[in-house]
């Protein structure tokens, strides 16, 4: 795997200024078969990483400008790396006490939810996805409509029906039916129901209820 030049000189560059201030790898780890020392007692001004062991500061720092796509000098002095002149610290410190929140109260503690997992690479992460204007439209068939189902006329349905009974004649003679059916109460029940009428407008209804007839004239 090749490494390019930029590359090296920011790591060589982070090593400087680490031995500058806080002394070699030992002071960091202690003698050997010592335990390890904590970021807050090898480093100055440590307040949301504490009780992490120190000798993970560096490749936390380095997920920290990958995440957000930034340098050191983002939230850090240069030179003096210990002061909060800049906001950006501290709001750096919110966000990790509020990803180990997260993780704490959600995932039992698993480290599922990071700092890319919303910035990806951004220093402002992007809320709002980018929707398309519209849908995209399906393509339509082409197909031919289907012919509407033709009907003889009225007329005709209505002359055959007048023959059936003996010709529109026939009919102009008739001065008296009688329909009988059933009819649906207001209780939802059923009755027979008869239905008399006369020329010129005599008419009675007559309906077969369970306690007696009911007859409208």
């Amino acid at each position: 795997m090749q490494i390019s030049n930029s590359t090296v000189i920011l790591i060589l560059y982070m090593i400087a200024i680490l031995s500058s201030q806080h002394g070699t790898a030992q002071a960091q780890t202690g003698a050997p078969g010592a335990p390890a020392k904590k970021m807050e007692e090898v480093y100055k001004n440590i307040q949301s990483l504490q009780g992490l062991p120190a000798d993970q500061l560096p490749a936390t720092m380095q997920f920290f400008e990958s995440a957000l796509g930034v340098g050191c000098q983002y939230c850090h002095v240069q030179g003096a790396f210990e002061k909060d002149d800049k906001t950006q610290k501290n709001t750096a410190r919110k966000m990790i006490q509020m990803v180990t929140a997260i993780n704490r109260d959600t995932f039992q503690g698993k480290r599922e939810v990071t700092c890319n997992t919303c910035h990806r690479g951004a220093e402002e992460p992007e809320g709002i996805p980018e929707i398309p204007d519209a849908w995209p439209r399906q393509e339509t068939t082409s197909a031919t409509p289907a012919t509407a189902p033709t009907y003889p006329a009225s007329d005709l349905i209505l002359g055959k029906f007048a023959d059936s009974l003996g010709g529109i004649t026939a009919l102009e003679n008739v001065t008296s039916r009688s329909i009988q059916g059933t009819v649906t109460l207001a209780n939802g029940r059923q009755a027979k129901v008869e239905i008399f009428s006369e020329l010129p407008g005599k008419r009675a209804t007559v309906i077969h209820l369970e306690n007696g007839d009911s007859t409208t004239i």
